[in-house]
């Protein structure tokens, strides 16, 4: 059996960070990685332009004691518009391209006394400002817009649309088949199982959040021929979990079945609490294999930590699914095991203060009491939590997901 950390500095160094990429529309990339850097071909705005509903004067004109008449408007769908002449002006409207070369002014439309239909006055309380967006102020051409590597996230998007990139490439999304195992789960190819899948629910959520492309869930029961054939009968993916079937018991056969296909083991046992079976390991043809229990807690627990890591290394980036807080215990609690526990943790809010207290029953089996967590504390070996120190702590509330 292996500590924590030298789980997670196995999958790390065996992991390999994807090299496939893929095409893809711009507006679709939120929460995607780009292959490469991209760099603006225009200019935002592509010319001068009003910031305002109004009229636009020549400035040399400029007088609150001149009348002014209106010629023409100018909308936001053109493109351009002839120079003004002496004392003219245009209706123009916000978005819209400044007319000629000369100098412009703009003025609001609230700024004007109408002395007939198109002759004008502009209020004695005006104040000249800069209501003209200039050329590429915004975008530059050769600006960089996107950035290697990067988790995409609204504001990118957004960007990259604004700069008229209509698409990009980027890495390809890790592909994950998962096999739940177990006489006893009810399944439609199983309906005389008496307890429900909430482990494929467990993996489908996570594997979604860390953008990850679930390809299939399948379900076997506890004979070798059985796993062997499903196996086979997966479709092309690059990490396959396993729930289920990877403890000493009689009817634990997930590994053995899978050694006898040629899995070789990285890991098998890991000192953590709950989720000691966990495994990990590779397959000849380069995919990655990761054994979880089928307890649910246990499921659920490791699935925090380690689905977690073989993505971020597949992607080649390191991120946390759950922001880290650090935030006060209310009372004291003891590891006197020689294991890392994954303590589930409950919040206490007050008018002006947060803290936590780790949750009295931590036994793996009782599902109401995660249900009520709103977080964990990894407390490894010794280690002890005092009252009214402060930890730091993965939150379920508080997401890392790069979208906005």
């Amino acid at each position: 059996m292996i500590s924590f950390s030298k789980a997670l500095e196995i999958i790390k160094k065996n992991v390999k960070k994807n090299k496939k990429y893929e095409k893809i529309k711009t507006e679709n990339s939120i929460s995607r990685i780009p292959f490469k850097n991209y760099f603006s071909k225009n200019n935002y705005p592509e010319f001068d332009n009003s910031a305002m509903d109004g009229v636009v004067i020549n400035k040399n004109d400029y007088s609150l004691n001149k009348t002014y008449k209106i010629v023409d408007e100018i909308k936001a769908g053109d493109k351009k518009s002839t120079e003004l002449k002496k004392n003219e002006s245009k209706f123009i409207f916000t978005g819209a391209p400044i007319p000629g070369k000369n100098k412009k002014l703009v003025i609001p439309i609230e700024e004007l006394k109408f002395i007939e239909k198109k002759i004008f006055k502009i209020s004695k309380d005006f104040i000249p400002r800069n209501f003209i967006r200039q050329k590429s102020s915004d975008i530059k051409i050769g600006q960089k817009i996107i950035s290697k590597d990067k988790i995409l996230n609204l504001r990118d998007t957004l960007l990259a649309l604004r700069a008229n990139q209509k698409y990009i490439d980027v890495f390809k999304k890790i592909n994950i088949s998962v096999i739940i195992s177990g006489d006893e789960i009810l399944n439609k190819n199983n309906p005389k199982g008496f307890i429900p899948s909430t482990n494929s629910k467990v993996l489908e959520t996570f594997i979604n959040l860390l953008n990850g492309n679930l390809v299939e869930v399948k379900y076997v029961k506890d004979k070798k021929e059985d796993i062997k054939k499903t196996v086979k009968k997966l479709n092309s993916h690059d990490l396959l979990i396993t729930s289920g079937g990877i403890s000493k018991g009689r009817y634990d056969l997930i590994k053995e079945s899978l050694l006898e296909m040629n899995l070789k083991i990285l890991f098998q046992g890991v000192a953590i609490k709950p989720g000691k079976p966990t495994t990990f390991g590779t397959f000849k043809n380069g995919t990655y294999f990761l054994g979880l229990p089928g307890n649910p807690i246990s499921c659920f627990v490791t699935s925090v930590f380690f689905v977690n890591e073989i993505i971020n290394s597949f992607y080649g980036n390191r991120k946390n699914l759950f922001v880290e807080k650090e935030i006060k215990s209310t009372r004291n609690y003891v590891n006197n095991t020689k294991l890392t526990l994954f303590l589930r943790i409950k919040l206490i809010r007050t008018k002006n203060h947060l803290s936590f207290s780790p949750i009295e029953k931590q036994d793996s089996s009782l599902n109401s009491e995660l249900s009520r967590a709103d977080g964990i504390i990894i407390l490894h070996s010794s280690e002890k939590v005092l009252k009214n120190r402060i930890y730091k702590v993965f939150l379920f509330d508080s997401l890392n997901l790069n979208y906005i």
